[in-house]
Parts: C-alpha cells; sequence; structure tokens
C-alpha cells in the first residue's frame, strides 16, 4: 500500500511538533482516498506507483495531509463517513438512519482542499467534480 505523507509530513502541514495520535492510520486511509480521487487520472510513477514528478510528489503529500486533516475534523475513523445509524434501540427494536445533520461535515467523503491540491497540479481530470 502507498502512503503519500510521513508523520513529519503531517506535522509540518499542522504546524506542530509532534503528529498527532494516530497520525500513521490517518495518513494511509488518507493515502487511499487521494488514489480514490485520481482514479483514471495519468501521471508517471515508478515501479511502485509513487508519483515521480517532483510538484507531483508535493501534490500528492498536501493532499494526504489536508484529506487527513478533513477526517479528523469530521470526526471520522473512515475518512469521511458518515454514520450508518443516529439513534439505535433495542427492546422494541428501533433503528434511526443518520443523516448529514446528525453528524456535520461527516457528509463528505473528500477533502475539498485536497482535491483543489490535485487539480491544481494537473492531476485531476477537468471534468465537472462533486461530493
Amino acid at each position: 500500500m502507498r502512503v503519500y505523507a510521513t508523520g513529519t509530513d503531517y506535522a509540518d502541514w499542522l504546524g506542530v511538533a509532534v503528529p498527532p495520535t494516530g497520525a500513521d492510520q490517518a495518513l494511509r486511509t488518507a493515502s487511499l482516498r487521494v488514489d480514490e480521487l485520481l482514479f483514471s487520472s495519468v501521471y508517471p510513477t515508478d515501479e511502485d506507483g509513487y508519483p515521480t514528478e517532483a510538484d507531483h510528489v508535493v501534490a500528492f503529500r498536501e493532499a494526504t495531509c489536508a484529506q487527513a486533516t478533513h477526517a479528523r475534523g469530521s470526526g471520522s475513523s473512515d475518512q469521511g463517513g458518515q454514520p450508518q445509524y443516529s439513534d439505535v434501540s433495542i427492546g422494541s427494536i428501533r433503528l434511526k438512519r443518520a443523516t448529514a445533520a446528525d453528524a456535520p461535515g461527516a457528509g463528505a467523503r473528500y477533502s475539498d482542499e485536497a482535491h483543489s491540491i490535485l487539480q491544481q497540479a494537473g492531476l485531476v481530470p477537468a471534468e465537472p467534480w462533486a461530493c
């Protein structure tokens, strides 16, 4: 699995001396989301699939940090996924499906900032994009 940023990169992005707890996992998951944003994009890579052009390397790193920050802000361990239920009862079984209003910020799977970083680097196809 490719990971595009290190804990040190993430600490620098956040402007802190030490990466937050869970940074490695957050960056792994954020890297998966960056790969999803770049599905069908074409750019030069090495034999392991990492970008080789310097500006692309920077864009991947920054987009990964932005995506990890987005997930932390949404309180999601799934990097932006929304909880399935907002209310669950056992007696007489009652389930209420969650909405974006139940978990503000959790409705968007992808960071707008990460998308913009990748787009500005010429990595995202120039087609309309919506979360």
